[in-house]
């Protein structure tokens, strides 16, 4: 093997007096790492090396024999080098122009990469006829998008500024400024292939990633913060550019797209569409701000009879200084005491709910076990917190509506229904089942326990059942029992916790024994929620 560094001939070194002789002089046996460290990175480092040149080629060469012979140790040392030095030949992928680039910013050919970058002139392929594909992965080499986001701390969060009085957080691993590279290029230059890749392999794939909470604090204990929903940098982009295929060859924004919209092979991801701001159907728009199921207004504009009715009673209370829609017809709103549940109320209330009719008993199948609570402990913190910020703001603004000409109630928080899809991907609690809906999404029903409009404290996933249409249906309407259902919940302990149970609750659904199947996460929040009228 050649090296530039100064070596003593094998045949010298051949017997173990001589060997120790040069080890007492002071010369050591040669560490390849070394040369290439010393003798060959410094050379790219002050850009001397011309690509075209042998001695280009003798130090690839070079480098790949020191991986390949290096212990762990010198190999994880010169692969930290070997990651931010220009030593390797790339093509520029809009211009095929060759170049020396480090690693960190080299990527290898594939025909999905190819599509990706077509014309990025801030992107660059390794160059053929470098060392070993294998070798350029242990360098560095990227062979997928890349992507940038800080890491959470211990507690799960992303610090993203910490300064005296003024301290910024990610919750709950949520990073704003999560980036693709590539992806502004790629939004700025849709095709069709490009736009589906957008699409299906880039933002569905890092859906959790495109939005979230973000709290400011001026206390480093986050005390009493204040939080908002952000978009992050990939998710921004996304939103404000044309790149959907729209008719006649046009390209539209998601702003001017709903899922029903999207082209065929397009994955159909709620979770992505209203993390971009995409359009929803006008029935479903109108569901959401009155509070009902899509379902519902479905049959209203189905029934011209029902239709009649509604009509009648908008126009009888027309003149009316305001009125309101009761969701329980057993409940009467004569002021706001009666009218509010109170924390204190929530375990008498939630009883209730587990205590109606009676019925012969049948044994069904429990569900298996679910995953475990990450960190419970912090998870509890957390919904502590959330409740006391949700009851505060609850009594201090009376009813939950804001007053225009009559009273319009306030819209439930789309996180509740966006945190059951999250647990459960749509599937019941009692008995795991859901079915697609027509634009691909599973079908659930998210039966609140303390009804919004008597507790709007309570408009948080602890307070929520993921349900079919049939167990909500018998849920709602049929006999439930339930022997001593607070006493289920509080027994319970997460895994973090030294629990070792799954989280469950057991009744009689309609006469059959049946069993609601909880993720840990959602059983915390039910818990705190419980507990919240003791603190």
């Amino acid at each position: 093997m050649t090296s530039d560094l100064p070596i003593v001939r094998r045949s010298i070194a051949s017997t173990s007096e001589a060997r120790e002789l040069l080890l007492a002089l002071g010369v050591t046996e040669m560490d390849p790492v070394a040369e290439v460290l010393e003798r060959v990175l410094p050379h790219y480092r002050e850009g001397i090396i011309d690509l075209a040149s042998e001695e280009h080629s003798h130090n690839l060469r070079t480098i790949e024999a020191a991986l390949e012979s290096a212990t762990q140790s010198r190999r994880e040392l010169l692969v930290e080098r070997l990651y931010e030095t220009p030593f390797l030949a790339t093509r520029n992928a809009a211009t095929d122009e060759a170049t020396l680039r480090a690693p960190r910013d080299s990527y290898l050919r594939s025909t999905e990469l190819e599509l990706w970058f077509d014309g990025n002139p801030q992107a660059f392929f390794v160059a053929e006829d470098q060392m070993t594909t294998a070798r350029l992965k242990t360098a560095g080499v990227r062979t997928r998008m890349h992507t940038t986001a800080r890491k959470p701390q211990s507690d799960g969060h992303v610090k993203i500024r910490s300064e005296h009085g003024d301290h910024v957080r990610g919750v709950d691993g949520f990073d704003p400024d999560f980036a693709v590279d590539g992806l502004d290029w790629a939004l700025a230059h849709p095709n069709a292939a490009r736009s589906e890749m957008i699409w299906n392999h880039v933002l569905c794939a890092y859906s959790d990633c495109l939005q979230g909470v973000v709290e400011v604090s001026t206390r480093q204990t986050f005390d009493n913060p204040d939080g908002s929903i952000h978009r992050s940098r990939a998710a921004q982009a996304a939103s404000t550019l044309c790149w959907i295929p729209g008719p006649a060859g046009a390209w539209r924004s998601p702003a001017d797209t709903s899922l029903e919209d999207l082209p065929k092979g397009w994955t159909h991801n709620r979770i992505v569409a209203e993390a971009l701001g995409m359009q929803t159907p006008r029935v479903l728009d109108f569901a959401r701000e009155i509070g009902f199921e899509t379902e519902d207004i479905q049959l209203l504009m189905a029934s011209p009879e029902m239709r009649a009715k509604v009509k009648a009673f908008l126009r009888s209370n027309r003149d009316q200084p305001h009125f309101e829609i009761d969701d329980d017809p057993e409940v009467t709103h004569d002021d706001d005491a009666a009218f509010r549940v109170e924390p204190k109320d929530a375990t008498f209330y939630v009883q209730a709910v587990f205590g109606r009719g009676d019925g012969a008993r049948e044994h069904g199948e429990p569900l298996g076990p679910r995953g475990p609570a990450p960190d419970p402990i912090r998870r509890r913190h957390q919904a502590q917190e959330e409740l006391r910020r949700y009851i505060s703001d609850a009594r201090r603004g009376g009813r939950p509506f804001k007053r225009v000409p009559t009273n319009v109630w306030r819209k439930k928080d789309s996180a509740v229904r966006l945190g059951l899809y999250q647990e459960y991907r749509g599937r019941c609690q009692i008995c795991d089942d859901t079915f697609p809906k027509r634009n691909g999404e599973p079908y659930f029903e998210g039966i609140a326990l303390i009804p919004f409009s008597m507790a709007s404290w309570a408009d948080r996933m602890g307070n929520a059942l993921c349900l079919c249409a049939g167990c909500a249906a018998r849920f709602q309407h049929g006999s439930v029992e339930c022997e001593d259902v607070l006493a289920q919940v509080a027994a319970w302990k997460a895994r973090g916790e030294g629990g070792d149970a799954c989280p469950i609750i057991k009744i009689a659904l309609c006469g059959k024994d049946v069993t609601i199947q909880f993720t840990e996460r959602h059983m915390i929040e039910l818990q705190e929620l419980m507990r919240a009228g003791d603190t």
